[in-house]
């Protein structure tokens, strides 16, 4: 059977506040290229790092931390933002040379 989505169902009854961002905040946590670090607060986060000059850096992710795989990669001034899931591992690379602009996290 099909779902009926009416004009007057209340979708604020659920528990929404568990989402990202909700009670969460962007941080600047101090971190390095090649180093794993695993999400462990209960809940999604977001990481988003920029490049400086002349570098190209990528990003890999994973559920375990022998089974990362690259999901982003940025090069010349831009950057990138991915969901890591509560749980996962994560690793910034360098490819290229040169250094990063920028790496916030809302946890």
């Amino acid at each position: 059977m099909a779902s009926v989505i009416r004009g007057n169902d209340n979708f604020d009854s659920g528990d929404i506040d568990a989402g990202l961002g909700s009670e969460q905040t962007w941080q600047s946590p101090s971190r390095a290229w090649y180093v794993i670090y695993q999400n462990t607060t209960g809940k999604a986060i977001q990481v988003s790092i920029g490049t400086g000059a002349q570098n190209t850096l990528g990003l890999r992710v994973g559920p375990t931390s022998g089974s990362l795989t690259m999901i982003a990669a940025a090069a010349y001034y831009s950057g990138f933002q991915c969901i890591i899931p509560d749980g996962y591992y994560y690793e910034a690379y360098n490819i290229n040379g040169g250094s990063v602009s920028y790496w916030h996290e809302l946890r």
